[in-house]
């Protein structure tokens, strides 16, 4: 829980304290789950057994470290310093004051989310390009090192009266695997023009859903290469108002037009054929950034229903670089 309250010198500040005896609260919940969630999983249709063991895992991995205030404490003062080095002058990371294991006192920011258009529209500035800030700034690490804010539902974006965006909650953090990395970065590059990155994404694709396009599309394996850029080359270059970036993890079935999303996820081609086991694996670091991706999807149509994803160029070749 988060609480308001005031320095001895009068400065206000925000305190953040974990609940007690919620160890071993999440620890009985995270066993139950491991016992039951795989009886679930058995018994509904598409549910894979398989797969509960490692999101389990990973769902404790993440909680272990949001429970020991420390590592947010650590998260916010790297990306506080980075940002501040970064020619991003309105985008605001809490400093902060004091930290233990259980307590964290930071820097108290008062503002509005940043989807409450009426409380924004009240305080009177453009909000354009301050969202345009916050893409970058979550850009520069995602792309650059692979690390992220992973949870920037509009609750933790906040437009502040004097024209800036605090970003807030820097309990989870995203971490994308080398090759998860290094694929996100070749579809950067690929959107900026670079024909060998293009050689480098549609390979991916192919490796991940190529069994299953040809399969469920009918598509000659000669000619997904060119199906896989044709689905994802205007997810990056046309306005957020044209697009889905959603359509990036839903599958080359719904994003053609077809039925239900089919993904990217690996699980999911183990369903469509004889696929190996070593296939059916969970990778948060790509779980929490799709999950990004669909929050920004939002943020762009409310404000940036005419700019591109990678309109700035000149800043995410600098990244890539």
């Amino acid at each position: 829980v988060v609480h308001r309250a005031r320095l001895r010198d009068g400065r206000e500040v925000a305190v953040k304290v974990t609940r007690p005896g919620i160890r071993r609260k999440v620890a009985a919940d995270l066993e139950i789950m491991r016992r039951i969630l795989p009886r679930l999983a058995s018994r509904v249709v598409g549910g894979d057994a398989a797969l509960v063991e490692p999101i389990v895992e990973g769902l404790r991995e993440q909680l272990a470290e949001e429970l020991d205030l420390r590592n947010e404490a650590s998260t916010m003062r790297h990306f506080r310093a980075l940002i501040g080095s970064s020619n991003l002058p309105e985008i605001v990371v809490p400093e902060v004051i004091d930290v233990g294991e259980r307590v964290l006192v930071m820097e108290y920011l008062d503002g509005v989310p940043i989807d409450d258009l009426r409380a924004v529209a009240d305080y009177g500035f453009d909000p354009k390009p301050l969202v345009q800030q916050v893409v970058k700034a979550w850009f520069l690490t995602t792309v650059r090192d692979g690390v992220f804010h992973g949870d920037v539902h509009a609750g933790n974006l906040m437009f502040l009266p004097d024209g800036r965006v605090g970003v807030l909650d820097w309990g989870i953090l995203g971490r994308l695997s080398a090759e998860t990395h290094d694929h996100f970065r070749s579809i950067i590059a690929a959107a900026l023009g670079d024909e060998a990155a293009w050689d480098r994404v549609t390979e991916f694709f192919v490796q991940q859903a190529g069994p299953l396009v040809e399969a469920r599309l009918g598509i000659p394996a000669e000619e997904i290469p060119a199906f896989a850029r044709s689905l994802i080359e205007p997810l990056l270059t046309l306005p957020f108002g044209e697009v889905q970036l959603s359509s990036l993890f839903i599958g080359p079935e719904a994003a053609s037009g077809g039925g239900e999303g089919l993904g990217f996820v690996r699980q999911q081609m183990s369903r469509t054929g004889p696929i190996s086991d070593d296939l059916v694996e969970f990778d948060r670091g790509m779980f929490l950034l799709a999950k990004q991706l669909l929050y920004f999807e939002r943020y762009g149509k409310m404000y940036l229903s005419d700019v591109s994803l990678v309109s700035d160029r000149d800043f995410f070749a600098s990244l890539i670089a």
